[in-house]
C-alpha cells in the first residue's frame, strides 16, 4: 500500500513539475516581440520585418471610392515590447502647414500636419485649426489601437546644417521622421541624406495619389512619391523631405504649403497589446545608392573653397517651357536651379544639375503666357562635404 502511495505520489509530482516547466517554458518562449526584429543590415541588401496594424483608405474601387485595407508598417527597431514603425506606403497628402504667410515662424509643433495626424485641439496650431473630428489617428485606428499607441517624447533638432530652429520638444502618438532619423543606419537607412538610396523610396497608395501626392514619371521609380520629414530646412518657412529616388533634401526643402507631398507616419507600438498581425518582410538593395561618399552641406566656405555666383547669360520661352542657359562655372561640381512665379521664390521649385559641364536646362510643364523668376547656385565637394555658392542675379521670362 505504502508503495503504491509513493508511487502515485512520484506520478503526481513528475506531472506537477511537467507542468510548471511547461508554463514556465512558455513565459519565456513566447514573447511580445517573437518574430519581430531589427532591421537586418548586409554590403548587399536590408531586410526589414513588417506588421499590419490598424485600417486606412489605400487601393481605389474604380468607381472613384477607394478600399480600407489593413496598413502595412516596417519595424525600424524593437526595444522590449516597444516597436518603433513607418508605413510602408505613402498613406496621405497634406501640408506641412495650411498657412505660409509672413511672419512663418512654423516648427513641427506648431504647424497643422502634426495637428492632423494627432487629432489635436486649434490651440496646438498656429492657424487655430481644429482636427478632434477630422484627423488621421481616428481614420487608422479604433479606441483599442489608439491605446496600444506609446506617447512619444519627439525631439525637434534644429537643421543639423544651418541650425534652422526645430522649435521645442513635443509629446505625439503619431509623427514624422527628422533628417537624423531618415539617415539612421541602425534603422536600415544610407547614411547619407543626400544619397539616391532604395532604403529611403517609398510608394504612394492610390488615395493618397487622388489627394494629389505627386509621383515619379520614370518607370525606374514609377509610383514613388514625395514625402515630408519634420525637420526644418534651411529657414522655418521650409521643410525637408525625401524625393522618389530617396534622396534627402534638408536645406533647400520647399514651403510649408506646398500640396504635393505625401505623409508616411511613424509610431511606437506596444507588442503585447496584440492589436497587430506580422506581415512578411520587404527589402532594399543598399547597392542602388548613387553615391556612396559621405556627404554633408553646408554654406560655410573654408579659406580655398572659392565659388563664384553662376551667371545666366540667356533665357529662351517655348510654349509652357522656358530654356536656361549659363556660364559654366570653374572647379565646380555641379547646380541646383531655382524657379518661381514669384519674385521672392515662394513656392520656388529646385532642380538638381549633377554635372560640372552643364551649362543649359529646358524647364517643362509650366504654366503658358507666365512669368517666371529664375537663379542659381553652384555648389563643389571637397573631402566629402558640399560647399555652396551665393545665388545668382534673378532673371526673369515670360512663357509662350
Amino acid at each position: 500500500m505504502k508503495s503504491i502511495k509513493k508511487t502515485i505520489c512520484l506520478i503526481t509530482s513528475i506531472v506537477l513539475v511537467a507542468t510548471i516547466g511547461f508554463c514556465y517554458g512558455e513565459m519565456n518562449v513566447v514573447t511580445a516581440n517573437d518574430g519581430v526584429s531589427n532591421p537586418r543590415i548586409t554590403d548587399k541588401e536590408v531586410t526589414w520585418d513588417c506588421i499590419y496594424f490598424g485600417n486606412y483608405p489605400q487601393s481605389s474601387d474604380g468607381s472613384g471610392g477607394f478600399y480600407a485595407e489593413r496598413i502595412k508598417w516596417r519595424v525600424l527597431s524593437v526595444n522590449g515590447d516597444d516597436a518603433f514603425i513607418m508605413a510602408e506606403n505613402i498613406l496621405d497628402c497634406k501640408k506641412y502647414d495650411t498657412n505660409n504667410k509672413y511672419p512663418y515662424g512654423r516648427t513641427w509643433e506648431t504647424c497643422t500636419l502634426r495637428s492632423w495626424l494627432n487629432g489635436y485641439a486649434a490651440k496646438d496650431n498656429k492657424e487655430g485649426t481644429d482636427y478632434t473630428s477630422s484627423n488621421f489617428i481616428n481614420t487608422a485606428f479604433n479606441s483599442d489601437e489608439r491605446a496600444a499607441i506609446y506617447t512619444t517624447t519627439v525631439i525637434n533638432d534644429d537643421n543639423p546644417i544651418v541650425g534652422t530652429d526645430g522649435g521645442n520638444d513635443t509629446q505625439d502618438k503619431v509623427y514624422l521622421l527628422s533628417i537624423a532619423e531618415a539617415s539612421n543606419v541602425a534603422y536600415g537607412f544610407d547614411s547619407v541624406i543626400y544619397n539616391e538610396t532604395r532604403t529611403r523610396e517609398s510608394k504612394a497608395t492610390d488615395y493618397a495619389v487622388s489627394q494629389g501626392c505627386w509621383i515619379a514619371p520614370l518607370e525606374e521609380y514609377a509610383s514613388n512619391g514625395l514625402w515630408w520629414l519634420r525637420s526644418p530646412g534651411e529657414y522655418n518657412s521650409i521643410a525637408s523631405f525625401i524625393a522618389g529616388d530617396g534622396w534627402g533634401s534638408t536645406l533647400d526643402g520647399d514651403y510649408l504649403d506646398e500640396d504635393r507631398y505625401g505623409v508616411r507616419p511613424v509610431l511606437h507600438l506596444n507588442l503585447l497589446s496584440n492589436k497587430w498581425s506580422s506581415a512578411g518582410t520587404v527589402s532594399a538593395d543598399v547597392s542602388q545608392s548613387e553615391t556612396t561618399t559621405k556627404t554633408q552641406e553646408t554654406t560655410k566656405t573654408k579659406p580655398n573653397v572659392k565659388l563664384s555666383k553662376p551667371v545666366i547669360k540667356k533665357i529662351t520661352a517655348k510654349k509652357k517651357s522656358l530654356k536656361v542657359t549659363w556660364k559654366v562655372s570653374s572647379g565646380v561640381t555641379g547646380y541646383r536651379l531655382q524657379y518661381s512665379l514669384k519674385k521672392n521664390f515662394k513656392k520656388a521649385k529646385t532642380v538638381a544639375i549633377k554635372k560640372a559641364s552643364t551649362n543649359t536646362k529646358t524647364i517643362k510643364k509650366l504654366k503658358k503666357k507666365k512669368k517666371y523668376y529664375i537663379r542659381l547656385k553652384s555648389y563643389k565637394i571637397v573631402g566629402g562635404t558640399i560647399y555652396l555658392s551665393g545665388w545668382s542675379k534673378t532673371a526673369s521670362k515670360k512663357t509662350k
